[in-house]
């Protein structure tokens, strides 16, 4: 009997959702005792199933506007990635083969956006999207993103 094996979809779903759930519990956990410990609800309604994307014409990266990683101090994310300026760092990694950017839920929507309109510029095919997250991928990296109404985080993996 030959085994089944996730899709590459599945397992960054997956991913993304381990780290935003590690990342919700070290905020809780810093956060300290107080406060509500009621579950959050997301109020952003997504897609059962992620669907492939067209992409949209490339522009020159530096038009659109942000930041690179390298700015916010990481070291290995991909050469030229951007994010929009002003994002507030929550939680970070920075190791050779995966950096990861979390961010609170409510600046979510704006690094979704950016990023919907700006991979394609920044040599990355956009291979799924729902209404809260994204896959992508370039030669020698994967990424996503996803978020809730309490953070969001964009991962990228090199190959």
């Amino acid at each position: 009997m030959q085994a089944s094996h996730p899709s590459r979809s599945t397992r960054w779903c997956a991913l993304i959702a381990g780290c935003l759930g590690s990342a919700l519990v070290l905020s809780a956990c810093s956060a300290g005792s107080g406060g509500s410990t009621a579950p959050a609800s997301s109020s952003r309604a997504a897609s059962a199933v992620a669907s492939p994307i067209s992409q949209a014409p490339s522009v020159d990266p530096s038009s659109l506007g942000g930041v690179t990683l390298a700015s916010l101090g990481f070291v290995n994310g991909p050469q030229g990635f951007r994010v929009p300026d002003g994002l507030e760092q929550r939680q970070r990694v920075d190791q050779t083969n995966v950096v990861t950017l979390v961010v609170p839920g409510s600046q979510g929507q704006q690094l979704y956006d950016y990023l919907r309109n700006a991979l394609s510029s920044l040599g990355f095919t956009l291979t799924a999207a729902s209404g809260d997250s994204l896959i992508f991928d370039a030669p020698g990296w994967e990424g996503a993103f996803t978020m809730d109404d309490q953070l969001a985080g964009l991962t990228l993996r090199h190959l």
